[in-house]
């Protein structure tokens, strides 16, 4: 039987761990005040040659392996050296060589190869990835996957589908194209998943609202497109993100 653990990763850039099945609590985890789970990244033994991709919202990049987090408990260790004003907003597991599609809170992607990243240890700071605007943050990381899309939401509930293949690689530190019309309307990006047609996903709002959503019944727009309304959201609420999908 394979022996399963789930990361999590926090906004401050430490790791816990949990063992699957067993504890199964984020409420066993020591968070400081303000400390708050980003992502989860589950592993097992067969992923011991694999790596942790963190991302933060100025753009870095970091590949870690997945061995340096053997020792991450309830209590937590470091995961990345974050900068003044930083944080860390996304973590999944790659092999190395898998491409990868940064996507800011401003509407624009880049797609790039996480094969060039060298692996780092836990308490280095890592790379740019992304040249970002003066305005504008990372919002997350998503694996490009064959014969999936990319499905975006904006604050305001605004969402649609597009191709990976919408978009060309470009190398790492470049500042990436346009893939969300964001404006007055639909505010800035919120959530960014990677889904198959028949995936549901969960709609998540900042009042406590889940709404769920299948994958084909949200329209494929250009990449200059900003889409539909994909739930009923009050004036009162807004989206905080997706559950799902990265398939």
């Amino acid at each position: 039987m394979k022996n399963e653990n789930s990361m999590l990763f926090s906004n401050i850039g430490k790791a816990y761990g949990l063992k699957i099945p067993g504890e199964n609590s984020k409420s066993e985890l020591n968070l400081a005040p303000g400390e708050e789970i980003v992502a989860t990244v589950s592993s097992s033994d067969a992923d011991s040659d694999k790596c942790i991709l963190l991302a933060t919202n100025q753009g870095t990049l970091k590949k870690t392996a997945v061995k340096e987090f053997a020792n991450a408990k309830t209590l937590g260790i470091i995961a990345i050296k974050l900068d003044k004003g930083e944080s860390l907003v996304a973590a999944m597991l790659t092999g190395g060589k898998d491409e990868l599609m940064l996507v800011s809170k401003g509407g624009k992607v880049l797609r790039t190869s996480g094969e060039a990243l060298r692996v780092m240890g836990r308490a280095s700071h890592g790379v740019r990835g992304m040249k970002l605007g003066k305005d504008d943050t990372l919002l997350t990381v998503l694996p490009v996957k064959k014969g999936a899309s990319m499905l975006f939401v904006s604050k305001n509930g605004i969402g649609k589908r597009c191709a990976f293949d919408t978009f060309s690689p470009h190398g790492r530190g470049t500042s990436g194209q346009r893939a969300y019309g964001v404006n007055e309307r639909t505010g800035a990006l919120a959530a960014a998943v990677s889904v198959r047609d028949d995936d549901e996903v969960i709609l998540l709002t900042s009042e406590n609202k889940s709404i769920p959503l299948i994958a084909k019944d949200v329209p494929v727009y250009g990449a200059s497109a900003s889409g539909v309304h994909v739930g009923k959201i009050a004036n009162s609420d807004f989206v905080i993100g997706l559950d799902g999908g990265n398939t």
